[in-house]
């Protein structure tokens, strides 16, 4: 016992400077939200309360921590970082918090669910393994569903990306219908049906839902800001039972897949509705010794947690305004060289609002001086071609690896080939093709040599490779890419990191976005903002997209943007920098 104390009383005075994340740590409230921007010490709290809680033997005897993630990866990452805290423990001590915790994400929950009780509805979901992981685009164009029931399949896919709560409450149940009578019978499944069928069925079966929630009596949720209405949905019903805590981390202003059904101002709704306490981390940990990355920091806060404050004027050495798009890119690319050969351990990432003419200047330029780099841009999680290729890596796994054939290099290299040829055939150009093909290779690479993935069985290896495929999660593994540079959207970096970061193209109509908030301007030439309560919440929205790319560079941010684009059509400065009050120090025009 006087051991366990120890051991609490060591983490306690790690967090003792820090009054936010100590008050997290000792927090005994029974159900609590953390916000916790990138740079706070998000995780290092998230982890240790996790384990100071076991410590005090929080949960008991057969109870367990659910702990919820958002992708395959950032699971992999949570249980290495949870063996690392608890690596000075002794054995005993260390098997049991490993057991007493399940480190999962929304799908990994629901397939756990269905592989051991979704027979109710088919006999297929207990080999789930074995069946075809299909987008409900897909499904609609499947011609063994009805065109009644492709109906069913495409109307609740908007909803669920539109956000219609009453909807996809109002008609889970006959979404379920046509996959359990039209898909399951062929071995497919959608990625929503994972999680609708899985909810139906703890429903249907309160008995099974009072197992779950006597099993999982502490739930952690990490990127709260993430979830969707089905993620909520499947949560909630965990909550009924009031003895089950809940913590939830995250921040609302890394909300920036609105697109595809997250679901606003979360934090507030759950905060009222389960009525929970309310944590702020307040130190900035990666920038607090770069007074530009803390200002730039500090100034996005402020707006977003009230758009009509009025901020001081500030001029910044990382925002340059440059007469044209042919000088912005010279700019950048000598920034990138020197950087380079000044320090080649050091990587660095060039974000863009999104793909077009401007930024295939830039990368015609590296190409000229023979820079290597990879083009991320073709990366995009909603094209259908990132999803085809994905389907082709699940089917040729499944086929390759499902007769017991061990995952070992030589097989692997098998099933590289066996995806290379049919991904030749595919109308995919050739430059996709081969950003694709880089990845996978990349993703291969970085698991076969992870602590954690070793320590799997050959039957989990499979089941965490297939996952990652079929929840199309092989952008997660961007990292693993060797290249000095990456160019990529700023979408898809959520979750990245790198030394250094170039934001490009910070213009009108970029960012904020023509559709997202420009067409809708009265001043299309000065870019003069007016915020009101009918575009305040859309202009927080694009402010956020700018805080994920900020927030992507570990050491420095290098914004951009130029008087005229590579079309050579006059472009203003982002008005974002208006509202924010920064002004780059060689602007043109105040």
């Amino acid at each position: 016992m006087n051991k366990l104390l120890e051991y609490q009383n060591e983490i306690i005075d790690y967090f003792n400077s820090d009054i936010q994340q100590l008050s997290v740590i000792q927090s005994v409230a029974p159900r609590f939200i953390v916000e916790a921007p990138a740079g706070y010490g998000k995780t290092k709290v998230l982890i240790n309360k996790v384990v100071y809680d076991l410590l005090c033997n929080k949960p008991k005897n057969h109870e367990k921590v659910l702990m919820i993630t958002f992708s395959i990866n950032s699971t992999s990452k949570m249980k290495q970082d949870i063996e690392k805290e608890i690596s000075c423990l002794p054995d005993n001590l260390k098997k049991r918090i490993k057991r007493k915790v399940k480190i999962t994400n929304y799908h990994g929950l629901a397939r756990l669910i269905l592989r051991k009780y979704g027979v109710e509805f088919s006999e297929k979901l207990l080999r789930m393994e074995e069946l075809d992981v299909i987008d409900d685009e897909v499904a609609i164009g499947n011609y063994l569903v009805s065109k009644e029931d492709k109906m069913v399949v495409g109307k609740y896919n908007e909803a669920v990306k539109t956000a219609k709560a009453v909807f996809i409450h109002n008609n889970i149940e006959e979404y379920n219908n046509v996959i359990i009578n039209q898909l399951l019978p062929n071995n497919y499944i959608t990625h929503n049906g994972i999680i609708t069928l899985t909810i139906q069925l703890l429903k249907e079966n309160n008995e099974l839902l009072v197992f779950y929630q006597q099993l999982f009596t502490n739930i952690v949720v990490d990127e709260f800001q993430d979830s969707n209405h089905l993620n909520l949905m499947l949560l909630e019903l965990l909550l009924t039972n009031e003895k089950v805590k809940l913590q939830i981390y995250g921040d609302h202003l890394q909300r920036i897949y609105g697109f595809i059904g997250t679901v606003p101002n979360l934090f507030d709704i759950f905060s009222e509705k389960y009525d929970c306490k309310y944590y702020k981390l307040q130190t900035n940990y990666r920038f607090k010794d770069n007074r530009e990355m803390l200002m730039i920091d500090n100034k996005v806060r402020s707006v977003a947690s009230n758009a009509y404050n009025k901020l001081d004027k500030t001029h910044s050495e990382y925002i340059k305004y440059h007469e044209t798009h042919q000088e912005e890119v010279h700019d950048i690319v000598s920034r990138l060289k020197k950087g380079i050969e000044e320090n080649s351990q050091r990587n660095f990432a060039v974000l863009v609002p999104q793909r077009g003419q401007d930024v295939d200047v830039l990368i015609n330029e590296l190409k000229y001086q023979d820079i290597t780099f990879y083009n991320a841009l073709n990366i995009d999680v909603n094209h259908k071609d990132y999803r085809l290729f994905h389907e082709i890596c699940a089917s040729e796994f499944q086929k390759h690896f499902m007769s017991s054939v061990k995952i070992i290099k030589s097989e692997i290299n098998k099933w590289f080939q066996k995806v290379e040829y049919r991904l030749a055939s595919t109308e995919i150009d050739i430059d996709t093709k081969s950003s694709f093909l880089k990845l996978f290779k990349a993703f291969v690479n970085s698991i076969v040599v992870n602590s954690t993935y070793r320590k799997l069985t050959q039957k989990e290896k499979t089941e965490y490779i297939l996952e990652v495929l079929l929840e199309h999660e092989l952008s997660r593994y961007l990292s693993a890419i060797k290249d000095d540079i990456q160019i990529l959207t700023i979408h898809s970096s959520k979750g990245l990191e790198w030394d250094e970061v170039f934001l490009m193209d910070m213009e009108e109509g970029k960012l904020p976005s023509w559709r997202g908030m420009c067409i809708d301007c009265d001043y299309k030439e000065n870019c003069k903002i007016e915020l009101n309560e009918d575009n305040e919440m859309v202009f927080i929205e694009q402010l956020s997209v700018f805080y994920v790319g900020v927030t992507r560079a570990r050491e420095r941010v290098n914004i951009s943007a130029s008087k005229k684009c590579a079309r050579n059509f006059n472009k203003n400065i982002s008005c974002l920098f208006d509202v924010l009050n920064i002004k780059p120090k060689n602007q043109i025009q105040e």
